[in-house]
């Protein structure tokens, strides 16, 4: 997903414009929905959860 994120506010910077922005709110906004959903899936596996306790930051560390 940082993969994601970095590629989208890279194409941001190049070409800032309020069409682009918009679209990139709405699919960070998306991806959001995703990670959580991820998650929530991901958390009814046992062995997942033992590595989530591990690796408490999902896409920025310090952050999220």
């Amino acid at each position: 997903y940082a993969g994601y994120f970095i590629t989208q506010i890279g194409f941001l910077m190049a070409s800032p414009t309020l069409r682009n922005f918009c679209i990139y709110a709405v699919a960070f906004f998306f991806q959001l929905l995703r990670i959580y959903e991820e998650e929530r899936v991901l958390g009814e596996d046992e062995e997942y959860c033992r590595f989530a306790q591990k690796v408490r930051y999902r896409l920025l560390p310090g952050v999220f």
